[in-house]
């Protein structure tokens, strides 16, 4: 092993320990109750080191949900099937009470604000495969009413209606996302 790779090991085990800790505090305290003080004697690294890594506990939060946000907003690309989101959603059906922590609550409108953003990337790219695409409403507003929509459906999903299997969830993810987007591009 060459001394080049255990710089990158090392700066990648500290980003994961700070998000180990960023993630155990948001169970324990919940997000608004969570500091980038609190992260930094949980992870056990300096406030510069911290710094290096994230801007803020948003920024950590970000990291920490991309795993839940980009399936979600890829489903407007199509690079993603129903099959493939019915994961994500049988996942959050498993940690029903961490995910409701996640999507209830202040940390709540940091995950739309990151989805909506991704979904806004998405909508952009389906606007330059669509050439002639006249918007109903700005692409902003569209992607901030899709990553409510998906976001309000997965938490109703969750909301003890375990009749409501994950794969017809997933497929509803994606039909009516694909639908709305498509309808609202023109």
């Amino acid at each position: 092993m060459s001394s080049s790779t255990k710089p990158g090991r090392r700066v990648e085990r500290t980003r994961q320990d700070i998000i180990v800790a960023f993630r155990d505090l948001l169970f324990e305290r919940g997000y608004a109750r969570l500091s980038v003080r609190g992260i930094i004697e949980r992870a056990n690294v300096g406030r510069s080191t911290f710094y290096e890594h994230f801007q803020n506990k948003e920024d950590v939060m970000r990291e920490t949900l991309t795993f839940v946000v980009k399936p979600l907003a890829d489903t407007i690309a199509a690079t993603r099937s129903p099959a493939e989101l019915e994961f994500l959603v049988r996942h959050m059906r498993e940690t029903r009470s961490k995910t409701a922590v996640i999507l209830l609550g202040p940390s709540g409108r940091v995950v739309q604000r990151f989805l909506a953003e991704s979904l806004e990337a998405r909508i952009a790219e389906l606007r330059a495969r669509r050439r002639n695409a006249v918007p109903l409403l700005p692409p902003r507003v569209i992607a901030g009413y899709l990553a409510e929509a998906q976001l309000a459906l997965i938490t109703v999903s969750l909301a003890g209606n375990d009749d409501c299997s994950p794969e017809a969830v997933a497929r509803a993810l994606y039909v009516t996302t694909n639908a709305a987007a498509n309808a609202l591009l023109g």
